[in-house]
């Protein structure tokens, strides 16, 4: 099978006209630093940024090697400065390269100095190592020796790479800012890739030559000429990530190359570039994806008679989807192709991701289930390529059942996600199902709608001044499924403690959790709580929230957000809180009643205290409505979640004793 190069196209860039835009090439020869870079001490742009950039480099081109193989050739070399090295992150170094069935990519020419002064720590290529990242992709990795505050590293390495289509492209865009970044290709004039600008940042150069005579194979007449194209920015700032996002490599500035058409030596070209009906094609002829799919002659034997009998459609759907998850563990790995063998797998009762729904689809159509194979990608892996089919992009695959005319996606990797809920990580827009008689087309990855934490509690005032109650806890949907893999990974003790979140002024006791396995229904607990206030005098302050840490802190920091908010799921929070204080205690202050809203009715929070009788009642409810927003929109979460955190945190009921 075919395989092209992923990216996502935000803008796509025609690389037609010959452009240089009036900006400087710099240049840096390895392993000699000059003064300019030893006086960089701070970045004015970022002076909180633990280290920068000075000045990194990549080219690709291509070269014959031994007067016999055709490589591409990729060339990197980057020089940093760290201003802080208890913050620095970047010592190590992680060079991805790619494998294939019969060849592998090489890394040669390695060089690495750490530069402390006049003093040079060499890396030597014992102190690299490599780990399999999936079936395709390992990541050999180094760490730069005797980092310090003011310290420069400096790295260049090579790889020969027989994969054509596997170009790749260039990050200008990273976790540190860059001062100047820049990518350099030659190609020979019977390859065609098509090009596109990812992010926000803005090219500096932009320069594209015709270079004569480039490229030539022995006993051939006439040379290739190649493209040249330079690529480069300058003061390029760190991306920064923050919580609730997709991929960052959605969204980091860089140019992505992928491979449309290639003439070879003898005149014959070929196309990579695909449209859906050639990759349904491509797919429904391989012949490894084929054979996995077509494993009804053995299943048939292992799905139990009592489940394939069963008259009622969607007990029996639910049947096979819990057959198949309690029978395996997934192993953590989710290879869309390549390494993914059905039956054995089952054998072992443990798989990948791929080989855990293929048995699934398999079992159903046994079954006689309306069942798709869908291949999508995960959140952290990025977004797919939608206007052609890149089908590396997909690192994940699930099923689509359709039953008495409702469609459910199935993933039965996860032993605690209930039917027709897929997890979190593959809540990503949008996946591909593979329909090999109609046509394959594009499918949304809707979350479950019903995600409810409620909390209900009643405590009364004793006289050494602490509360004491009871309280209960109902969790439905995702975060259901959070608090259930909380339970199973953690001690008593230690979840109990995460749920206070670490909260010194809580006690719980005898708690207790009720259908805890039962992974259709809501999560409950019950638990009895003692609750210490602070006393000044006879006065005392007691924070009503104390039991409610749902986003107890603004999880949105940046002054400026380019990328959407993307929460995954809606969710609602309701708290209810009855407090008892007695004859002897009186109400000094009491929090104002308030109420905000998101625009559009995307998200809503309300705070209600009712007073009387020695009794104090607080409604709290928080309700998100979307779960994603765009970037224009930043500010306005920004300012919701901050009114939120500021109620739950710094908001407190002031008691006198009479």
């Amino acid at each position: 099978m075919r395989h092209t190069v992923s990216g996502i196209l935000l803008l796509s860039l025609l690389f037609i006209s010959f452009n240089l835009l009036a900006q400087d090439r710099q240049k840096r020869e390895f392993g000699i630093v000059d003064v300019r870079d030893h006086n960089v001490t701070s970045y004015s742009q970022d002076p909180e940024a633990a280290g920068v950039v000075l000045f990194e480099k990549g080219r690709n081109y291509w070269r014959l090697i031994d007067n016999k193989y055709i490589r591409l050739i990729k060339e990197v070399h980057v020089r940093m400065k760290v201003f802080d090295a208890s913050r620095f992150e970047h010592a190590t170094v992680f060079i991805p390269y790619y494998r294939g069935k019969d060849a592998d990519e090489v890394i040669n020419k390695f060089k690495a100095i750490t530069f402390n002064g006049e003093i040079k720590n060499f890396v030597g290529e014992s102190a690299m190592f490599d780990t399999e990242e999936s079936s395709n992709w390992s990541v050999r990795r180094f760490t730069f020796p005797n980092v310090k505050d003011g310290s420069i590293l400096e790295y260049s390495y090579q790889i020969e790479s027989p994969f054509f289509f596997n170009f790749g492209g260039w990050n200008f865009q990273g976790d540190l800012p860059k001062m100047y970044t820049e990518f350099t290709s030659e190609i020979p004039g019977n390859y065609v890739y098509n090009r596109s600008l990812i992010g926000t940042e803005t090219l500096d150069i932009n320069d594209v030559s015709l270079k004569k005579d480039c490229f030539f194979l022995p006993g051939h007449k006439i040379n290739a000429d190649c493209e040249v194209a330079v690529y480069a920015m300058e003061d390029v700032p760190a991306f920064k990530e923050e919580s609730y996002m997709l991929s960052k490599k959605n969204y980091l500035s860089a140019v992505k190359y992928e491979l449309a058409q290639y003439t070879d030596f003898y005149g014959i070209k070929h196309n990579y570039a695909q449209d859906w009906d050639d990759a349904d094609k491509e797919m429904r002829t391989d012949k490894e994806l084929g054979r996995q799919l077509k494993l009804n002659y053995y299943f048939k034997s292992e799905l139990p008679e009592s489940i394939q009998t069963m008259p009622d459609e969607l007990k029996k759907t639910k049947a096979i989807y819990s057959f198949i998850q309690s029978h395996y563990n997934w192993n953590g790995k989710s290879p869309f192709f390549g390494n993914v063998n059905v039956k054995k797998a089952f054998e072992a009762k443990t798989g990948n991701v791929s080989e855990i729904n293929l048995a699934l689809i398999n079992c159903m159509e046994v079954a006689n289930i309306d069942t798709k194979l869908v291949v999508l990608s995960t959140r952290e892996n990025g977004l797919p390529r939608q206007n052609y089919p890149v089908i590396t992009d997909f690192n994940y695959a699930v099923a689509l059942i359709k039953v008495n005319g409702q469609e459910y996606l199935l993933d039965a990797t996860d032993k605690l996600i209930p039917f027709g809920m897929l997890p979190e990580r593959a809540l990503n827009i949008e996946g591909r199902v593979l329909d090999f008689k109609e046509g394959s087309y594009w499918y949304p990855l809707k979350p479950q709608e019903k995600n409810v934490h409620y909390v209900n509690a009643q405590i009364k005032l004793q006289e050494d001044g602490t509360f004491t109650g009871k309280a209960s806890e109902i969790n439905t949907g995702y975060l259901a499924v959070a608090h259930r893999n909380s339970i199973a990974k953690l001690a008593t003790k230690e979840y109990l403690l995460e749920k206070l979140n670490n909260n010194p002024l809580v006690e719980i006791s005898n708690h207790e959790i009720v259908d805890g396995e039962a992974i259709e229904k809501p999560l409950k607990e019950n638990y009895e709580v003692r609750i210490e206030t602070e006393q000044v005098g006879d006065n005392l302050y007691f924070n009503p929230f104390v039991l409610n840490n749902f986003f107890m802190e603004n999880p949105f920091k940046l002054d400026k957000r380019q990328y959407p908010v993307e929460f995954a799921y809606n969710r609602t929070n309701t708290y209810i809180l009855s407090v008892e204080l007695g004859p002897n205690v009186e109400i000094v202050e009491l929090p104002k009643n308030r109420a905000f809203q998101l625009a559009g009715n995307a998200g809503e929070c309300t705070v209600i205290y009712n007073a009387g009788d020695g009794k104090i009642n607080l409604r709290y409810s928080l309700k998100l409505n979307d779960h994603r927003f765009e970037p224009e929109l930043y500010n306005d979460i920004k300012n919701f979640f901050g009114s939120i955190s500021n109620v739950l945190s710094n908001e407190a009921i002031l008691l006198k004793q009479i």
